[in-house]
């Protein structure tokens, strides 16, 4: 590809970037993104395990409570572990702050004092995907792609040869364009989309499966700096092949 239009491409990219963040339909998913909680990497696994199309996820409260949603009847829970500490008392040799020693009666015996301490622990609770409620939408930054892609079979084609993992189009209930699933290593795409959507998706997480797979696993990169990473190599490879998106 010529230098010229690369840096075109790019430029176009930051300039959309840019007036993303700076726009009010932005500040108002951020806020209520942040309303979220930010699971830790064994709930986050646990999470797919279960449910690998989750895309959003809550408590059956917190859904009521922050996101003027209710989880529908009969569905069935995303069981995590939730921190669960409680006191105990021990008894415990008293310690002279300064010299670290135990501290001794008048007949030279350590003395013993009672103390409250708190032991960790973990109990089972459950959470629900935003496809398992109803309510009030939440703020989408993308609107889906319609068009179609010439030589879209050869496209699609060779994106499965480079890509790391499967590609499959199955319905996807939870509402998402597509997932990548690095614990059973496939790629799912949402069927009954467009094909210039197709492709993008595809691009998406395959740059997904490329780049954060690794990071999944030890949890080194935050969701939105992945999501970000795994869009801009779609808008760009879009863009070198005349899909504008």
């Amino acid at each position: 590809m010529p230098q010229n239009t690369m840096k075109e491409i790019i430029d176009r990219l930051e300039k959309g970037i840019k007036e993303i963040f700076e726009s009010e339909r932005y500040k108002k998913y951020l806020t209520v993104m942040s309303k979220f909680h930010n699971y830790s990497y064994r709930n986050a696994l646990l999470i797919m395990l279960q449910k690998p199309d989750a895309t959003l996820v809550a408590g059956y409260n917190a859904w009521k409570r922050n996101f003027n949603r209710h989880v529908n009847k009969g569905e069935k829970g995303i069981q995590i572990l939730a921190p669960a500490p409680y006191k105990v008392k021990v008894k415990q040799t008293k310690i002279d702050p300064d010299t670290k020693e135990p501290i001794l009666d008048e007949n030279g015996n350590p003395i013993v004092e009672e103390i409250e301490i708190i032991k960790p622990a973990f109990k089972p609770v459950y959470v629900f995907d935003i496809s398992q409620t109803s309510g009030d939408p939440l703020p989408q930054i993308t609107t889906e792609l319609k068009g179609n892609v010439e030589h879209y079979n050869a496209f699609f084609e060779s994106l499965k040869r480079v890509s790391p993992f499967p590609i499959e189009f199955e319905e996807i209930k939870s509402g998402a364009k597509g997932y990548c699933d690095p614990v059973n290593k496939r790629i799912v795409i949402n069927v009954g989309m467009s094909e210039i959507q197709n492709i993008k998706t595809a691009i998406h997480e395959i740059t997904h499966a490329d780049l954060h797979v690794e990071s999944f696993l030890n949890d080194k990169k935050d969701r939105r700096t992945k999501e970000i990473e795994a869009e801009s190599v779609a808008f760009i490879v879009c863009n070198h092949f005349g899909l504008v998106v």
